[in-house]
Formats: structure tokens, C-alpha cells, sequence
């Protein structure tokens, strides 16, 4: 009997353990739960070295500097590989293609979901949701005017979406019909969801994160609202819960990243069902999942920050300062230390640059000097991080960016702005299209798509009252634009920069930029020709003093701002390394268990320039204990042991752009790297690779 019994269990085990196996990477986030952790552990710390490429799959359909962000599926016979206009379902043994469908609509979405009990998959747009056949990958129905980039969640026969800014929607997955739909509209704004959702089972609540408005300025914005905020909802009703907000008002572009990450924890004899949240600022929200409480005592605390002095902006009072878990990485800039590693022309080069510069907690931008930062790209970003079960406490594991940013706020000329709408509708009528109107929803009104600055400016060159003077329009106009709005890059782009002029003799920055020896030298260290006298300095600043104080004077002054990704002369990030890395917390501890650089950044020659480089990739962890990590410039994807030792390295043709995956079919494990390249300067190939690149062991043969 007792050989029965023992033989019950074994075969138990073994069935709990299939299952959970069938069912892993349904959802491109792992589970609901959004682990990104696999049961999986064929590929272990002895043998990971033998791990070699078996197949690759070329998916076509890619657009110049856009990457694929979604991390591929597993039906359990069917890898299923998302691109950014259709759907592939390929062999998950050779990668040969089983079907494709295409769907007629772009979209730069980050996951796919598969529905076991339907044998459906559903896929997120910016149109709305696709209802995929796994079989045949027919598309059976649209989920029309759902604009999402997240992988919906089903739950019993409920499909559970988070939109971009209509909430989270719930719909019956048989009639098709919508049960419930909660916005997270507050006083007149609309909190955007754009990284993270996760729901718990335990609870029935459904977990989001929001982001903030995107920009650096926040006057027009009505408080409270649910920006940068952890959301529960209750499944079954779609009541909000509870809320908890990171930061208040935010004008530093620090949103909540990554899915919300929910698990079992005891801390202190006590048992909690956890839900833990990541930010750009690189705090861990770690938090009580049933009612929103910290799980941690003094996890943080209220602290005064400093206020802005832009005009109309009301920033909050305080903010919090979180020390527990352990944050894995800070905002602030060390003016004095963070720059040591340059010499020469080069650190001239960056101290010209800071010339306006300050840094500090929660220092908000500002019109008379230039705020330093890290974390626009992260702290964490939209990929989030990884359980690791392994330990002996549940564990965090988080790969993070360290490259500084320069916020700058400056003067809006509402006069300009107009012109550039008209400007913009004039361009549309010419096409005949409203299609060139559009614009991205982070490019602000105020800085003109190129096709039409040229109209804009012969616009402004005939308003009354506009300064008029020879020597600017001749030898300034070109750079910093007749309307002195200035110029700028985006970071998929560079740092170029001309510094907009509009109320610039308003601003403490006056006393520098009448300076004529100051100017004159500024251009030249930016190799910029400056062919003008102190005497014509000096006249085009009078004309532009007597402007400033009309604009002013009637109320035609406005502000704005904008970030810049921070580079050395020779386009590095200019702060010291390492610009990337990869962090383990314990979450019952709330210790910071290690932090190593991941990845490192070469010259043409193959010299080495810095370890530790910026990610945009991601990570697995599995039962064995290993973590898999992708997502630097130079291709390279790893496996680390759980104490952060890299046990092996292989490179990509283009570098990792989502979170790898895990699968085990046929008696073999399998590991899944998206190679589609990088979308901002420090990629070399920018969004231009296809590739679904798939290992295993040389010493796995798969069971036929």
C-alpha cells in the first residue's frame, strides 16, 4: 500500500507538473501573474555552455527603427511569434512556418495570449483586439476600437483588456459582448496604460500600471489624477479597489514600468499575497495585493521637494522616498563625480552642455536652468523583471539603464504655435490628406514636422510686430529658426541642439546668453560658425528684449519642454559607466542581493569603451536557477547563474529587443531570443532585423 500511495504521488507530481508545463508561456508575460519565470529546467548551471542556435526564423514585414517587443507563445505544439503586422505560428522543434496571417494593421505592441480552452490567441493593436484561430491562424473576429499594446489576459471565459486610455475592458469571450468597462479618467485626465497588466487569480483583482502625460510640463493637468499609479480592480465587478500612487503630478516623465508581478511572500511570520511594481526611478512598489498596504514598515517616507517656478505650474508639496525593498537604482546626477571619467576636449565638450545644469530629488524642470536626470529610460522600463523562485526568498530580478537625460522647459510663443497649425493644415490641404496632421503623441505642437518648418517660417517673417533683424535672420535663422524656436533630436536621433530664444532675456539664463565671449565660444566647441560682431550680439539681443516684454505684456508667452538623451563628444552616454545593469532584490528581506553591469559597449577597433550598457531586452528565470538577459547594443544574450556569474554568451545578428522565452517540447527545452535591433542612438542597427533565434541543447535529440 504504501508503494501504491508513493507511486499515486509520483504520478500526481508528474501530472501537476505536465500541466503546468503545457500551460507555460501562454501569455507573452509568462502567466497572468507575469513572473516571466519557467518551470523548465532541462538547461541547467552544468550544462547551459552546450546551449547552441537550432533554428531561426526569418518574419519579415520590418519597419526602419521600429523593433518587435513582444515576446513569443507556446500553444504546446505551436510557436506562435508576434511582428508588427502579423501573427506566425511555426514548428516549434525546426521553426518551420505552420501558418501566417497578416492583419491588415500596424501595431507596436508588446504580447500575445493564448486561450487553451478555445484554441484561440488573441493579439493587441492600436484598431483593436484579434480573435485568432491556433489552428489554422484564421482571424475569427475583431475586438473593434481597443487601442492596446498589452497582452490581454483570459480568465475563465472572460478577456480582460487594457487599453491605452479607456480603462481596462472585460468582455465574454463566447457571446462576445462586453460584461464591464472602467476608465481611469480622473478630474478631466485620462491616465494612460501602456506597460503593465497582470491579474491574481487568489484575489480576483486585476492589476495595472499608468504612466504619466509624457511631458516635462503639467499646467494644464487637473489633480488628483491616477497617473503613475498601481490600479486593483475586481475582476468579476470592474470596482476599483485601491490605488497607489508613486509620484505625484509628474513632470520628470517617470512612469511605472513592467507588469505588476503578483506571489506568495512571508515576511515576519506573516503570510501576504504580494503585488510588486517597478518604476524608472528605480524604486519596487512592493505592496500588499488584497488592500494596497505597504507589506514593508517604513518602506518609505514623505518628504518635502522642491517647487517649480514655472508660470501656472503647481507641482505637489512632497514626494515619497522609498528605502524599502532597497531601491536598485537613483534619479539624481552627481555633477561633480559622474562626469570624472572624461578629459581633454571631451569633458569641455559635456561641462558646456551642463553649463545651466542642476540635479536633485524630485528638482522639477525648470526655464532658468536645465535639469540632469537618469531615468527616463529607466530605472526598469516597459519589459519589468523576473521572479526568481529558486532562492531561498523570493527574488527580484531587474535589468536596469543608468544614462543621464537634460530636461530643458523654455518659452512658447503662442503666435508661433499658431502659425505652425496652420501651417500643418496648409501641408494637409496641399497633399490632399489630413494624414500629414498627424504627429506622435510625444512630439509636442510646438517643434513642426521638417516638411513644413520652411512654410511655418515665411508665415511668421510677415506677423506685425515680430523682431526684425538682418544679421539674425542671415546668420542665426538657419539653427535656432525665424520664430526662434529652436531645434532639437529625439533620442532615436542624437543630442543636436539649438536652444530655443523665445523669452530667453527673461530667464536667468540672460546673463549668459549676452555675453558675447560666452556665445562666441559655445559655437566654437560645438564646431558651429559664429561670423558675428559684439556690436551686431548685442543689437539682435535689444530686438529681442523689446519682443519678449510685448509677448509678455499681452499674454502671448506660454511654456514647454522636452528631454535629450545626454552624450559625450564621441556620442557615448555622457556619465560615467556602467550604463546598464541587472539588480537581484530579496523581497522578504528587502535586501539588494547583487548588482552587475550587463552587457558592455566596444569601439570600431573592438575596444573596450564600457562594461555595463543600456537594455532594451529583458529577462527569463527558470526552476534551475538560471537567468537569461538580452537587450544591449551589441546583440549579446546571456545566462547567469542566481548569484549574477555569467555562465555563458552567445550574440544575435541583431540585438534582443524582448524579454526571452522558454519551452520544452518533444523532450527537449527550448530558449527564444526576438532579434529585431534597437530604436534609439546607441543601436547601430536600428529595427531593422527579423529574427527569432532558438537554442538548445547539442545533447538533447527530440523524442519523435
Amino acid at each position: 500500500m504504501k508503494k501504491l500511495s508513493l507511486l499515486f504521488v509520483c504520478i500526481s507530481l508528474f501530472l501537476h507538473s505536465n500541466l503546468l508545463h503545457s500551460e507555460q508561456w501562454s501569455r507573452s508575460n509568462g502567466n497572468n501573474e507575469s513572473h516571466r519565470y519557467a518551470l523548465d529546467s532541462q538547461i541547467n548551471s552544468s550544462n547551459v555552455v552546450e546551449l547552441s542556435k537550432v533554428f531561426s526564423f526569418k518574419f519579415g514585414h520590418i519597419y526602419e527603427g521600429l523593433t518587435v517587443q513582444s515576446s513569443p507563445i507556446f500553444t504546446g505544439n505551436k510557436l506562435i511569434i508576434n511582428a508588427l503586422e502579423h501573427v506566425s505560428a511555426v514548428n516549434p522543434e525546426n521553426g518551420q512556418l505552420i501558418w501566417q496571417t497578416e492583419l491588415g494593421t500596424f501595431a507596436l505592441n508588446r504580447g500575445l495570449t493564448y486561450d487553451k480552452k478555445n484554441s484561440k490567441i488573441f493579439r493587441p493593436t492600436n484598431q483593436g483586439v484579434y480573435e485568432i484561430d491556433a489552428n489554422s491562424g484564421k482571424v475569427l473576429h475583431i475586438y473593434e476600437n481597443l487601442n492596446s499594446s498589452l497582452a490581454p489576459i483570459v480568465f475563465e471565459n472572460t478577456l480582460l483588456v487594457a487599453t491605452l486610455d479607456a480603462g481596462i475592458i472585460s468582455i465574454d469571450i463566447d457571446s462576445r459582448k462586453k460584461n464591464w468597462q472602467t476608465s481611469f479618467e480622473m478630474n478631466g485626465y485620462k491616465a494612460r496604460v501602456w506597460s503593465g497588466f497582470s491579474i491574481d487569480p487568489v484575489s480576483d483583482l486585476a492589476f495595472v500600471v499608468t504612466g504619466s502625460s509624457g511631458g516635462i510640463t503639467g499646467w494644464w493637468r487637473n489633480d488628483p489624477n491616477l497617473e503613475v499609479t498601481l490600479i486593483a480592480v475586481n475582476i468579476k465587478s470592474g470596482e476599483i479597489v485601491w490605488t497607489f500612487q508613486h509620484i505625484e503630478h509628474d513632470i520628470w516623465d517617470l512612469d511605472l514600468v513592467g507588469s505588476p508581478i503578483l506571489l506568495d511572500l512571508e515576511v515576519n511570520e506573516k503570510q501576504y499575497r504580494a503585488v510588486a511594481a517597478l518604476s524608472k526611478t528605480g524604486d519596487i512598489i512592493l505592496l500588499n495585493a488584497i488592500n494596497g498596504e505597504p507589506i514593508h514598515k517604513n518602506s518609505f517616507e514623505i518628504v518635502d521637494v522642491p517647487q517649480s517656478d514655472l508660470p501656472g505650474e503647481k507641482t505637489a508639496l512632497m514626494q515619497k522616498k522609498f528605502s524599502k525593498p532597497e531601491p536598485f537604482w537613483s534619479t539624481v546626477v552627481n555633477l561633480e563625480n559622474d562626469f570624472s571619467h572624461l578629459d581633454g576636449e571631451n569633458l569641455e565638450y559635456v561641462k558646456n552642455k551642463l553649463r545651466h545644469s542642476k540635479s536633485g530629488f524630485f528638482l522639477p524642470p525648470s526655464i532658468n536652468y536645465d535639469l540632469v536626470m537618469y531615468g527616463i529610460h529607466g530605472g526598469a522600463e516597459w519589459f519589468g523583471g523576473a521572479i526568481d523562485f529558486s532562492s531561498q526568498n523570493p527574488s527580484l530580478i531587474v535589468p536596469y539603464n543608468r544614462n543621464s537625460w537634460i530636461s530643458r522647459a523654455y518659452y512658447t510663443n503662442k503666435l508661433s504655435i499658431l502659425i505652425d497649425r496652420m501651417a500643418q493644415k496648409i501641408n494637409a490641404w496641399r497633399n490632399d490628406s489630413e494624414s500629414s496632421i498627424a504627429k506622435p503623441a510625444w512630439v509636442p505642437w510646438d517643434r513642426p514636422d521638417d516638411a513644413i518648418s520652411e512654410l511655418s517660417n515665411k508665415i511668421y517673417s510677415y506677423v506685425p510686430f515680430t523682431p526684425e533683424n538682418e544679421v539674425y535672420e542671415n546668420q542665426c535663422a538657419s539653427c535656432h529658426g525665424v520664430s526662434r524656436r529652436g531645434f532639437y533630436e529625439f533620442e532615436g536621433q542624437g543630442d543636436l541642439f539649438y536652444p530655443p530664444l523665445v523669452g530667453s532675456t527673461l530667464s536667468k539664463k540672460r546673463e549668459f546668453i549676452m555675453d558675447f565671449e560666452k556665445v562666441s565660444s559655445l559655437h566654437k566647441s560645438h564646431d558651429i560658425p559664429f561670423n558675428i560682431s559684439k556690436e551686431a550680439h548685442a543689437e539682435i539681443f535689444e530686438s529681442f528684449d523689446r519682443y519678449d516684454e510685448f509677448l509678455l505684456k499681452f499674454g502671448l508667452l506660454s511654456n514647454s519642454g522636452f528631454w535629450q538623451v545626454l552624450l559625450d563628444k564621441d556620442r557615448n552616454p555622457a556619465t560615467k559607466p556602467p550604463w546598464g545593469g541587472m539588480a537581484k532584490i530579496d523581497l522578504v528581506s528587502g535586501k539588494k542581493l547583487w548588482d552587475i553591469p550587463l552587457g558592455q559597449r566596444l569601439d570600431s577597433d573592438g575596444n573596450l569603451i564600457a562594461k555595463g550598457d543600456i537594455v532594451f531586452g529583458g529577462v527569463l528565470t527558470t526552476a534551475s536557477g538560471l537567468i537569461f538577459a538580452t537587450g544591449n547594443p551589441d546583440g549579446a544574450v546571456y545566462a547567469f547563474d542566481s548569484n549574477g556569474k555569467m555562465l555563458w554568451q552567445d550574440f544575435l545578428p541583431y540585438a534582443g529587443s524582448a524579454p526571452p522565452m522558454t519551452y520544452t517540447y518533444n523532450g527537449c527545452q527550448y530558449v527564444v531570443f526576438i532579434a529585431t535591433g534597437g530604436r534609439f542612438v546607441d543601436f547601430n542597427k536600428k529595427g531593422n532585423g527579423d529574427f527569432a533565434e532558438v537554442y538548445r541543447l547539442d545533447s538533447c535529440k527530440p523524442k519523435n
